[in-house]
């Protein structure tokens, strides 16, 4: 669609595909532009991708061009990840979480409802029982998280003093796994404030976790979405796919990491408004 503004989809997984639809969706409905797919969808046929392109498809109907200067500065491109979400922020001024929940969340749940139910997803535990925890493992075991300093607080700190051109410096620190002794506090934490709730892992399949908790691994890594955006209490990691249950779940309280990426969501920062989230 010409003199819209376009999602663009890359070679991530499905929580880094979801990052990078958040931005330029967030951009457009606050200036009330159109919005269009760049290139094919991965995962199009994900609940997750199926739900937003639901909401996107209505949202269009009452779309304009009265801030066409607005669409003509935006970056959108897979190369300019970390500038186009500090670009979207320093307009909307609000952290990504809590735009969601203010403007997205109602619409985009019942669309994610409809099309798990499509799919027949089952949820295996009492979403009002359990506290989960996303283990991002595979690929990252050995990738190191870096310190908060040199990660999440470089670019709190560019956010926090409107620097926004110089968070186009790409992060070192990616996806990591969460250090076993931190861990181990979390979750000391967790069941602490919630002793009555099973502790349940999530993480990819093929995994050999020496952990006394039930773990669950599908190959459907929108079911495991799924599953992380029904439990009110979770504990995530340093990944984007984390992340997404924030937005699209029913979380009440959660652990989160402090993290770069997480810092160009807003969080960490002057903008963000959630009172629900611990960070570590």
């Amino acid at each position: 669609m010409k003199g819209s503004i376009k999602i663009l989809s890359n070679g991530d997984r499905l929580g880094g595909n979801l990052s990078y639809h958040l931005a330029p969706i967030f951009y457009a409905y606050y200036y009330n532009l159109p919005i269009s797919y760049g290139n094919e969808k991965r995962y199009k046929q994900s609940i997750f991708m199926k739900a937003l392109e639901k909401f996107i498809k209505k949202y269009n109907n009452n779309a304009n061009l009265k801030n066409k200067d607005k669409l003509e500065s935006f970056i959108s491109s897979s190369t300019e990840w970390y500038f186009m979400q500090a670009q979207t922020l320093s307009n909307i001024k609000l952290d990504f979480v809590s735009y969601f929940k203010k403007y997205f969340y109602n619409e985009v749940r019942e669309n994610l409802e409809y099309y798990a139910n499509e799919v027949k997803y089952k949820i295996p535990f009492n979403p009002q029982k359990t506290i989960l925890v996303h283990l991002r493992l595979d690929d990252v075991k050995h990738w190191s998280p870096g310190t908060h300093k040199i990660c999440n607080d470089v670019y709190k700190d560019f956010i926090n003093n409107d620097n926004f051109k110089a968070c186009s410096k790409v992060c070192r620190y990616r996806q990591a796994p969460i250090d076993k002794n931190i861990l181990i506090n979390l979750l000391k934490q967790a069941k602490s404030k919630y002793p009555d709730r099973e502790i349940i892992i999530i993480t990819s399949p093929g995994e050999r976790l020496n952990v006394p908790f039930k773990v669950i691994s599908n190959q459907d890594s929108s079911l495991d979405l799924y599953l992380l955006c029904n439990s009110e209490v979770i504990i995530t990691s340093r990944s984007t796919f984390g992340f997404m249950p924030l937005l699209f779940g029913k979380v009440k309280e959660a652990w989160v990491p402090k993290w770069c990426h997480f810092a160009m969501f807003g969080l960490t920062t002057k903008f963000d408004k959630n009172v629900n989230l611990n960070y570590y």
